[in-house]
């Protein structure tokens, strides 16, 4: 077969720039704050202190984290599977694996284990196209007589969380413009509510009460969204099959459908639950 390469979903090799942006600016903010106080009052503040420092670990754990999947690159042959970052690259010939475990929880996330003497590949599946990934490095590993390297039951579990997760992010980057932009009108709804509907919020506790309701109505869509996903997740666990290892095309149109009734059932326990607290 032709060389394959496979590298992380697309999102990883932004995040690590807008991880740096996000927290960077906490612990810069945190950290301007504590000096401005020290300078102008001469009390210094420990806790803000302590928390830029922490910002600023943490901006560069996760950093490093992004950094290292971003330039990750898998290259795989018919002979060798190779694994590339900015700090490592690593050949581990088929005849040469020992091993390959899948420590994964089914249709939530996981990772693959390639293990050969003392060198180990692990991969998460959030690498695009991962289900391919695995057909091919199972029958890289049969066509070298080394099926005894993995359980085929937890292999083929295992693959279907990959099929999942490759399906899901396709339907997270399809739909999450207009998922951005819902939200973002519930968030204005929830801004300019009390000036709209003054009868419907009250005054006083009752307003505030019924103001963090509203914005408890931002984590509806995505709810919602999670809940149709799982429903694709049934689907796709119905029709997969060991016998060809072959991925079902995707049923948008039972994709919308699903998404309906996610967001339709989230918004009535949503509902149902404002309902029973504001009167």
């Amino acid at each position: 077969m032709n060389e394959r390469v496979f590298r992380y979903q697309p999102h990883i090799r932004w995040m690590q720039y807008a991880t740096i942006a996000l927290l960077g600016l906490g612990a810069t903010g945190s950290l301007l704050w504590t000096a401005a106080v020290f300078v102008f009052d001469g009390v210094l503040l420990p806790g803000s202190a302590l928390n830029s420092l922490f910002l600023g670990l943490s901006t560069l754990m996760v950093f490093w984290l992004h950094r290292t999947l971003a330039t990750t690159s898998i290259h795989l042959t018919e002979r060798a599977v190779r694994y590339r970052t900015h700090k490592h690259d690593v050949t581990l010939r088929f005849d040469q694996i020992e091993r390959i475990q899948f420590p994964s929880i089914r249709f939530t996330g996981g990772w693959l284990k390639i293990v050969s003497g003392k060198e180990t590949i692990r991969l998460t599946v959030v690498l695009k196209d991962i289900h391919e990934l695995v057909v091919l490095l199972k029958d890289g590993l049969d066509a070298h007589s080394k099926g005894d390297t993995y359980d085929a039951e937890k292999l083929f579990s295992f693959y279907k969380t990959c099929a999942f997760s490759s399906q899901s992010w396709e339907r997270l980057y399809e739909n999450a413009g207009p998922l951005v932009v819902t939200n973002a009108a519930l968030a204005g709804l929830w801004f300019t509510g009390p000036s709209l509907m003054p009868e419907f919020y009250g005054s006083g506790g009752r307003a505030l009460y019924t103001l963090t309701l509203s914005l408890a109505a931002l984590g509806v869509l995505p709810v919602g969204y999670v809940i149709a996903d799982l429903l694709c997740a049934r689907r796709l666990n119905r029709t997969m099959d060991r016998a060809s290892f072959k991925v079902p095309n995707r049923n948008r149109a039972k994709e919308r459908t699903n998404l309906f009734v996610g967001v339709g059932l989230a918004i009535m326990a949503w509902t149902a639950l404002a309902s029973t607290l504001l009167h």
